[in-house]
């Protein structure tokens, strides 16, 4: 996940773990942007991975749990299904999702990629603490505009952080691994978790997971 090496993510986890907002109550996070269906389209083909979840809720999804460091369980999920997309019954073009962490902190995820929406993504992460709260925007083009919105009960203020694309700094921290000079941020066991979660939301949705859509597509 490129985002996780911007500093503008960097920034938000110094904010949580210096307690400026106290313990972390409520998360909402969200990727939305229109992504019209084609022919071909792999985002609306469910064998070969599409559906609004898997595309950009994989974004969210994988914010609340950096944040929290930890893994949730699945409350929750909902989805609105494609209408033009062949095989639109298992794609899901709008999913919202409950997730609940074993210290009792929710996190609600969304994300949509409804032909009625902007080409313009909304990427946007809300973090409820005790005694206040920080919101993200920018997450995924930072390069191009982010916020940072802290409210506490004693001061509001608001920042950007520069920089280059996340890719930029992600393949900065390759090479300092292969260098020897870092070490991975996460190992193949984060990749996984979030593809379980993933596999979960959906099956809470009503839908199938992924892999049992290209199984069933290979049965055909």
């Amino acid at each position: 996940f490129h985002y996780r090496f911007h500093p503008l993510f960097v920034e938000v986890l110094t904010l949580v773990q210096s307690g400026v907002i106290g313990p972390l109550l409520h998360l909402r996070g969200n990727f939305s942007v229109r992504i019209p269906y084609f022919a071909g389209s792999l985002r609306h083909e469910a064998a070969l991975g599409g559906g609004a979840m898997m595309d950009l809720g994989c974004y969210p999804l994988h914010w609340v749990r950096s944040v929290m460091g930890s893994e949730p369980e699945v409350q929750s999920a909902e989805c609105i299904r494609s209408k033009t997309a062949e095989g639109g019954a298992q794609i899901d073009v709008t999913m919202q999702a409950r997730l609940k962490f074993d210290n009792a902190v929710v996190a609600d995820i969304g994300c949509s990629m409804a032909d009625h929406l902007s080409r313009m993504p909304d990427t946007s992460l809300v973090l409820e603490g005790q005694h206040g709260q920080i919101e993200v925007n920018g997450l995924i083009t930072p390069h191009l505009a982010n916020n940072i919105k802290l409210t506490t009960a004693d001061t509001e203020r608001q920042c950007s952080v520069p920089g280059h694309s996340t890719y930029y700094y992600q393949l900065l921290h390759l090479q300092d691994c292969l260098q020897g000079k870092a070490m991975p941020l996460t190992g193949g066991k984060d990749a996984i978790n979030n593809m379980q979660l993933l596999d979960q939301i959906y099956q809470q949705a009503g839908l199938l997971s992924r892999g049992l859509c290209r199984q069933q597509r290979g049965r055909q």
